[in-house]
Order: C-alpha cells, then structure tokens, then sequence
C-alpha cells in the first residue's frame, strides 16, 4: 500500500542559527540545499508493506499554474520562484494527494492543497495570506460527481483562517511536509541545535520545534538514483537524530499535526553529509509506533 500523506517542509541558508528553540529558520542567501528530488519511504514491520514517496521540485512545474487569487484579500505574492513539495499515499482504500508551494529560501507557504479520495471526497486548499489564510473546501455534489476529478466538484465553500495572537511578526508560516526542506538546513549540525516555524494542519496552527538530539546508529540501507545509475547504499556513520515537537497556539485546542500519516512528536534521521531523510518515526491509528525507512532516493543533479 502507498501512504504519502499531506503535509508540508523547507529552509536553509548559509546562516547557523544559534542553539535556541525559537529560533526562526534563516531567510537569506542561497536557496534550500535541499540535495534530492524524490524520497520513497517503507514501513514493513506492519502486516501489510506502507510505502511514500515525497517529492521537491524547484522551480516549481508549471510557475504560478494552480495558485489561488481570491478577491477581497491580500494573499501573499507568488512569482516564478517557487518550490513545490508533492506527496502522495494509498491506505485502507483512500488516497491522499499534497501539494505544498514554498518559498525556497525559508519555506514560506503560498499555498497548501489537500485532496482525500475513495471515502471522504475532497479537497481543502489553503491560500496563504499577508496576515490569515483563505480557505476553500471543495465537495462532490452528488455521488456521479464523485466520480470527477476534483476540479469538477461544484459543493465549493470559503472562509478566512484568522492569524492567532500567538503568531509573531518573524514568525514562518508553512505546511507539514514542509519539515523535509527543514531537515537540511545548516543550523542543525550539533547536538542542542534548533529551529522552529509555524505549520497549518487540519484548519489550525501549531508551533513547530526541531531539535537536534544527538547522534543514533542508522540502521537502513537503500538505492540511491543519481544520473541515471543506481547504487546501493548502506551509511556506516552515525545520523544525526533530530526530534519534531508541536504545539497549536491555540491553548485550548488539541494537536492535529501529521505527516506521511505519522502523529504526534516524531523523530527523523538524516545523514549528517546529504542531510536526506533516513528514517521517520511517529505513531499511527490502530497500528500504534511505526518507522518509515528510506527506501529509494533520487538526487538532484550537479548545480540544480
């Protein structure tokens, strides 16, 4: 089965932040040093085999393509430099479908686009405003319209996400998957370093925190893709094990965030060299701890 869920990640620049858990991902220089262009992962200690794939593209395909502009609000403004992270998932009959556009210097939202199909059509999209989110919820009519791709679903309704008294001026604001981008980021190197950003999930937002534990052995082997040659790797050194904590900004709600269908705090473990994502860990309904492993990777090319 595949499972690649909604969510959103991103950031990185030549900056080092300094050991600090409200420390805002860095915002100058070079774009993300973000070295892969497709990650699959597998679960396989569950009875039947999980599989996701999480894809980052930058440029992104096709522009500004597929972007929102409500009237009447002021949404933030995307141009041609945009990244684009994509994830896709199968489980249990459903499938979920994530597109998540970034700014690639520090994985700022534009927007975040959610799509279930097989047993709750629909699709949420989240269009990132100045302050605030527009938010557009888009149905099946009827159960023959269910059977159209989502843009012909016309049960269509909007509203606007207010930003909370917790969201500071300096404050990131992006998308769940978005913590695969901040996985590379040069200001977790050592142990006791952090960043942290604010992710809207499931129409609320939570305050992201990752936190450089220390190192763990990998125990993971997988293929690497790079130039049209595959190669197996097995990595000997130790990763760097990095601990994902959230919290919404609002007091009285409860945490909601997910990625890749893993809730409540992670843990992920990227080589401490590429910075790609070895491993990620969290709980999930009805099957309780789960570790999707690396499976597959696909490098981006020299100088992309």
């Amino acid at each position: 089965m595949k499972l690649c869920v909604v969510l959103l990640i991103g950031i990185v620049t030549a900056l080092v932040l300094p050991s600090n858990l409200d420390a805002a991902p860095p915002t100058a220089g070079e774009p993300l040093p973000v070295q892969w262009v497709e990650l699959e992962f597998t679960a396989r200690e569950l009875i039947v085999s999980v599989t996701s794939q999480v894809r980052y593209e930058h440029p992104a395909p096709s522009g500004t393509a597929g972007i929102l502009n409500p009237s009447g609000v002021q949404a933030k403004p995307a141009g041609a430099d945009m990244a684009r992270l994509s994830a896709t998932s199968t489980l249990f009959g459903r499938t979920f479908d994530s597109e998540l556009w970034i700014d690639p210097h520090d994985a700022a939202a534009f927007q975040l686009e959610n799509t279930e199909t097989g047993a709750r059509n629909h699709q949420k999209t989240y269009r990132f405003l100045d302050s605030g989110i527009f938010y557009q919820l888009r149905q099946p009519q009827s159960a023959t319209e269910s059977t159209l791709p989502p843009d012909q679903w016309t049960d269509v309704s909007t509203s606007t996400i207010p930003a909370p008294a917790g969201l500071g001026p300096g404050d990131v604001v992006t998308g769940p998957t978005a913590l695969f981008a901040l996985a590379a980021s040069p200001a977790l190197m050592k142990t006791g370093d952090s960043i942290s950003a604010v992710v809207m999930s499931q129409e609320q937002y939570e305050r992201i925190t990752i936190l450089v534990k220390g190192t763990v052995p990998a125990n993971v082997s997988y293929t690497e893709v790079s130039g049209g040659t595959e190669t197996p790797r097995s990595p000997t050194a130790d990763a760097l094990q990095l601990a994902v904590s959230t919290e919404p900004l609002d007091p009285n709600a409860t945490q909601a965030f997910q990625l890749l269908g893993l809730e409540g705090d992670l843990q992920i473990l990227i080589d401490p060299e590429t910075r790609i994502p070895l491993e990620i860990s969290g709980q999930v309904k009805t099957f309780g701890s789960v570790a999707l492993k690396l499976d597959r990777v696909t490098r981006r090319p020299s100088g992309a």
